[in-house]
């Protein structure tokens, strides 16, 4: 599995740390790694974080790469903690390469996902659901496999350059032709 962004406290990966007692099982722990990528402020944070519970065979820090494409691509899980996004950039990678996710449900994250959004999504905060999701997500490599699968098409469907440019022209001559209609 992989995460990837600044390591800051806005994406979340202390709280992902932290409470790994409740959701890291011996199985995850067995037949997964969790592959950090990215740089920030709080990368010494993290890395005491992960050796004060002991996750040093689980948790490797990637640092920043240039690379990141491929390295989600190889992944089977993206997971985006994050405690608040805009539109997040990582998550559109990870679904546009097929990826299936579990993100925390901030701004932009169900309007990415879509229909799909409420297998991969959990409250912030919320680590029960987290983990019941993320168990589910990492016993199925079949569920995995069709999720992200969606998520492709979905991000291929909506949020292309040309799909986004097309929504704005779209509605940029809608408010052309209501601006016209009442003058």
């Amino acid at each position: 599995m992989i995460a990837v962004g600044r390591l800051t406290r806005q994406k979340g990966f202390d709280w992902l740390l932290e409470t790994s007692d409740a959701w890291l099982t011996p199985e995850i722990r067995r037949d997964w790694t969790l592959w950090i990528v990215g740089d920030g402020e709080d990368r010494a944070k993290l890395e005491k974080i992960a050796e004060t519970r002991g996750l040093g065979d689980f948790v490797r820090f990637c640092g920043w790469r240039e690379d990141a494409k491929e390295l989600i691509a190889d992944s089977d899980l993206f997971l985006l903690p994050s405690r608040w996004e805009g539109m997040p950039n990582a998550l559109l990678e990870a679904a546009a390469l097929g990826r299936a996710t579990l993100c925390a449900n901030v701004e932009g994250v169900a309007e990415i996902l879509g229909e799909d959004a409420s297998e991969q999504i959990y409250r912030p905060g919320d680590v029960e659901e987290q983990r019941v999701k993320l168990a589910r997500l990492t016993d199925d490599a079949a569920l995995r496999r069709d999720v992200g699968e969606r998520n492709r098409r979905r991000v291929l469907a909506e949020f292309t350059v040309e799909a986004t440019t097309k929504r704005y022209e779209t509605l940029w001559t809608r408010l052309l032709e209501e601006k016209g209609r009442r003058e």
